[in-house]
């Protein structure tokens, strides 16, 4: 029997099918109850196994009940309204009521999506590719401790929000009082590069108090990521020839619509063991994407601009600039616009 096809977009988010989205953290999936979600028009329902993360659309063939309002038992999602189970195949393997009776053919789940748990976070793929998700090289490390937080609702586009992100010279700021200082503004002329065909840059110093116990201003050192057009990174050094980044952080992004996005962060922290500490520290930078959230909201157009003509460009902005030269030259429509 052939595997159910992924549910199909329509026309304009299309351009999404073969990436990977955020739906939750691991932490706020457990193992006796789905999760449900409206992800751009689909209702998707998210389960936890006893090995791994299912995601399917929330619709039960019997009478169109959400699956998410069901329980977990044994392996198995349980419909809430008659109780039909259905196994991790998305086979209904049991009808309580009819016991006796032979269970339907179409009695299945017609569309899954593929999902991963990587990160802290829970990842679907709504196009069905073979592709990982995006990921941090700190995932693999056992000297970094890995933490997610999310989702954070920001109204604007999946592209602004990313820009945002890669951005350093916004930092003395937008961030003072958190990591900022107003005091040492400039940031050194820098080159960007790709890696893998995404755009990306290294060593970018900004003056910040995070590297200094007490609190002085002093350079960290910044290699920035682009991992998808809904996923950038940094990895942070408080000193230039650090040969492991003291921090890295993902964001990664949920689209509501074009003009809405919801945020989530993948932290790794070196030589951090115990949640607690880790756990203060991605408080903090939650606290900085909310420094953020006025700007970015606050920007017009709320989709980003990628025509070259469109706003100013200095040296200071060459990672935003090959940031959005890269979702042009993949041809990436959704959320933003083109003149």
């Amino acid at each position: 029997m052939s595997s159910p096809e992924p549910y199909v977009m329509n026309a304009f988010e299309q351009w999404l099918l073969p990436y990977w989205f955020p739906m939750c953290c691991s932490d706020d999936l457990s193992a006796e109850t789905p999760l449900g979600f409206d992800f751009l028009g689909e209702k998707i329902v998210i389960w936890r196994t006893r090995n791994a993360v299912r995601a399917w659309k929330d619709y039960c063939p019997h009478r169109g009940s959400r699956l998410s309002l069901g329980r977990i038992h044994n392996d198995k999602l349980s419909c809430g309204y008659h109780g039909w189970e259905f196994d991790e195949r998305g086979v209904c393997v049991c009808i309580p009521v009819e016991t006796e009776a032979r269970i339907p053919e179409r009695a299945r789940i017609q569309t899954m999506y593929k999902a991963v748990e990587q990160g802290g976070l829970i990842w679907i793929n709504p196009g069905g590719n073979s592709n990982a998700p995006p990921s941090l090289p700190q995932y693999n490390d056992s000297d970094y401790r890995v933490m997610a937080a999310g989702p954070y609702e920001i109204k604007t586009s999946m592209g602004r929000m990313c820009e945002n992100f890669l951005d350093a010279s916004h930092i003395p700021f937008v961030h003072e009082g958190t990591i900022g200082v107003p005091d040492y503004p400039e940031v050194p002329r820098f080159e960007t590069i790709e890696i893998n065909g995404l755009p990306a840059v290294n060593n970018v110093q900004v003056y910040s108090t995070v590297s200094d116990k007490s609190g002085k201003a002093a350079p960290i050192y910044f290699d920035y990521r682009a991992l998808s057009p809904a996923a950038v990174c940094f990895e942070a050094r408080w000193a230039e020839n650090e040969p492991k980044a003291n921090h890295a952080l993902m964001l990664a992004v949920r689209p509501v619509h074009e003009e809405k996005s919801c945020v989530f962060f993948s932290s790794a922290l070196r030589d951090v063991k115990d949640r607690e500490t880790h756990a203060k520290k991605l408080e903090s930078s939650v606290s900085v994407l909310m420094q953020d959230k006025p700007i970015v909201e606050s920007q017009q157009p709320r989709r980003l601009p990628i025509s070259p003509r469109a706003e100013i460009n200095l040296p200071s902005d060459a990672m935003a600039a090959a940031w959005r030269r890269y979702l042009r030259n993949i041809n990436f429509t959704y959320g933003t616009v083109a003149d």
